[in-house]
């Protein structure tokens, strides 16, 4: 194990606008196109970077009135015309729909544009719940296509809207990766996946009984969710919200979504935990919580405590993340 000290509600707070996949034409099925990949529940992708967002004005526009600027500082710089222009010639971005059991299900990737060697993949898993959490263009622009001159294609799912906060929606999640199983210039054999707050745990669910991941990076989350409550008992009305059944079946769902009960469970992978010492949404408690199962269990782990972060590690964690990745998909 090895701990490096460094330096919201189970959900990431810079993506709060609704995913606006919905409000631009797709490419339908109907019309037999060449999706990015072969998996057959793909019904239809679209362009990041199609009307209205292909333009660099709209863009400032809709960035500006976001209630949730992390970027303020470099606003200028990241949403200027030239910035955009650099953006739109270096990323290949894509939404897409898919369907899970007749669900259509909104998802996003990124990745090196005109790129023919075959990349590692970062599978996302976002937090939040419903709506408020979902991965929108201003974050993809903002962040995750900044991320691909580390030389990965990141993807991810919005999940459906009637989410289960880790019931039927780990469908979703575990559709993306037959998805990457259906990709070209991806490298297979170094897939990783990343989930950041509720989507750390749900990451774990997707995990569990695998053996096509090759490392985990568990960023923010809860590792046992009836503990979680004890310093955030508010959030009992999430899973009385969205959890079916809940009232009548509380033990065996909460223990379904909380990894310290099955981590042996989990493939024999490298797992990086990220936390901030400061987060008051999901108490630091948890990640220690978490390391003691990888170790019953003999999981090679590092834990990262970052003292003066909260419920966002953005920019925070990524340089130790991308530089963990490297060592451990390298091998």
């Amino acid at each position: 194990m090895f701990i490096m000290l460094k330096l919201s509600h189970l959900a990431v707070p810079f993506m709060s606008l609704a995913f606006v996949a919905a409000s631009v034409s797709s490419v339908q099925a109907e019309d037999s196109p060449q999706f990015f990949s072969s998996y057959e529940g793909i019904s239809s992708q679209q362009d990041c970077f199609a009307p209205p967002f292909d333009d660099a004005e709209v863009l400032r526009t809709v960035a500006a009135e976001t209630s949730f600027t992390p970027w303020n500082q470099n606003f200028d710089r990241l949403f200027s015309d030239r910035f955009f222009a650099a953006r739109q010639s270096q990323t290949e971005c894509l939404r897409f729909t898919y369907d899970v059991d007749g669900v259509e299900v909104p998802g996003f990737m990124v990745r090196p544009a005109n790129s023919y060697e075959d990349t590692p993949v970062l599978v996302f898993h976002r937090g939040g719940n419903g709506s408020f959490g979902a991965i929108n263009f201003v974050n993809l622009y903002a962040r995750y296509m900044g991320m691909v001159g580390e030389g990965y294609t990141i993807i991810g799912s919005n999940l459906r809207a009637e989410d289960e906060f880790g019931g039927a929606d780990v469908d979703d999640a575990r559709a993306i990766l037959s998805i990457v199983q259906g990709m070209d210039n991806v490298d297979h054999d170094r897939i990783a996946l990343w989930g950041s707050s509720r989507g750390a745990t749900q990451m774990m669910q997707v995990a569990r009984g695998r053996d096509d991941i090759h490392a985990l990076v568990f960023e923010m989350g809860a590792a046992d969710h009836e503990q979680s409550l004890v310093t955030r008992p508010e959030m009992i009305e999430v899973y009385e919200n969205r959890v079916p059944d809940f009232d009548e079946n509380r033990e065996q769902a909460m223990k379904d979504r909380s990894v310290v009960y099955w981590a042996d469970e989990l493939p024999q992978v490298p797992v990086l935990i990220l936390h901030g010492e400061q987060d008051e949404r999901v108490d630091v408690e948890q990640a220690h919580l978490l390391a003691a199962a990888l170790d019953e269990s003999g999981h090679e782990y590092e834990l990262k405590i970052y003292p003066e972060a909260g419920h966002s590690l953005m920019r925070i964690a990524d340089e130790d993340m991308f530089s963990w990745l490297g060592e451990v998909l390298n091998r």
